[in-house]
């Protein structure tokens, strides 16, 4: 009887350990899933084993080799067990390597890289969950993480090369001629004067010599980075010729949003998947600009018939040279559904 009352105690603890295992396991998956969508990366990417490590290390823009080191323990558990213990503190190094970029990317500190390292289903699944933690990835990080100060060249706010187009009063003769360069046709003295035409014709300049240009090399330097420029300027409140995008009427949105759309269809073009090669953050920027000029388009129309009749016809030009169909309208209407139908108005009759 005692035999018996041992071995199911011990049977009712095993049940009880594999079960805190098992929720340890998913709320870690849970932690990586959300923090992987802040980052701009897929949730169920966190599911699949070693694949999770990969990305986790394409999150915190390591090196690709900081991928081995997170996964040596594992690896050499299966093939080396007296090195096990070893490559275990290999691996810790190289997730708190991870998880010091990562921190950096969330504005928080070295300890919370080091609690994210110790207690990942605690603070990894935090720093994921949490809205209070916001992921920024403007924020320049190491190669190597602390190790050595060799910053990534390729968040998309703070690029700053010479052909760059960081700024609407750079000089570079490479840069985009804007109201502020010295061209005798757009130079504007006055900064007061400015409208938000200047905004405008500032990217639509842009567009025109996107459309013309065939030197690669451009496209690698200089067009690539005038496009972070205009994206971080709809969509992260960054300044054009002293505007925001918000200041703007929605018929210069939807010009500007228009020329955007364009751009990036033709680097897309000459660089394939360059947008990954920049940041995971802006992956879907095509997705978000169809979405703003349709919600834009919907806000014109509700008030004003001529300018939303001019909106269509520039939908009806674009829908066409980018390819986009109201399927792919559809599937990217993830947070607009109930806009359906007033999508496929425009669609139709653009």
């Amino acid at each position: 009887m005692n035999n018996n009352f041992i071995f199911g105690g011990i049977f009712a603890f095993s049940i009880l350990l594999l079960g805190i295992v098992f929720l340890v396991l998913v709320i870690n998956i849970v932690g990586r899933w959300c923090l992987f969508k802040k980052a701009g990366k897929n949730g169920w990417e966190a599911i699949i084993p070693f694949y999770s490590d990969w990305v986790y290390v394409e999150v915190a823009q390591l090196n690709y080799w900081w991928f081995f080191l997170v996964v040596s323990n594992t690896i050499a558990n299966f093939l080396f067990d007296d090195l096990g213990s070893i490559f275990y503190f290999v691996s810790l190094i190289a997730l708190f390597v991870c998880n010091y970029n990562i921190s950096k990317k969330l504005h928080k500190d070295t300890v919370f890289a080091v609690l994210m390292t110790i207690f990942p289903f605690i603070f990894v699944t935090m720093a994921g969950v949490s809205s209070n933690y916001k992921w920024d990835d403007s924020v320049k990080v190491g190669k190597n993480g602390p190790f050595g100060n060799n910053e990534t060249d390729d968040n998309f706010a703070s690029t700053s090369n010479n052909d760059n187009i960081n700024n609407p009063n750079t000089s570079s003769n490479d840069n985009i001629n804007s109201p502020n360069t010295n061209n005798n046709n757009n130079n504007i003295e006055d900064n007061n004067n400015i409208t938000e035409d200047d905004v405008v014709n500032y990217v639509t300049l842009l567009e025109k010599e996107v459309e013309s240009e065939s030197n690669l090399e451009k496209f690698k330097t200089k067009f690539k980075d005038g496009f972070i420029t205009i994206i971080d300027f709809i969509f992260y409140d960054t300044e054009i010729k002293g505007y925001k995008f918000s200041d703007l009427t929605n018929s210069a949105k939807i010009k500007i949003i228009d020329s955007a759309l364009k751009i990036d269809n033709k680097i897309e073009e000459y660089i394939p998947n360059y947008k990954e090669s920049i940041s995971s953050t802006y992956n879907k920027a095509k997705d978000k600009l169809v979405m703003l000029y349709l919600d834009t388009t919907i806000s014109v129309c509700s008030n004003n018939k001529n300018e939303c009749d001019k909106a269509k016809e520039m939908f009806a030009s674009l829908k066409d040279k980018i390819s986009i169909g109201f399927g792919y309208i559809k599937e990217i209407a993830i947070n607009g559904k109930n806009k359906i139908k007033d999508y496929y108005e425009i669609f139709r009759n653009s």
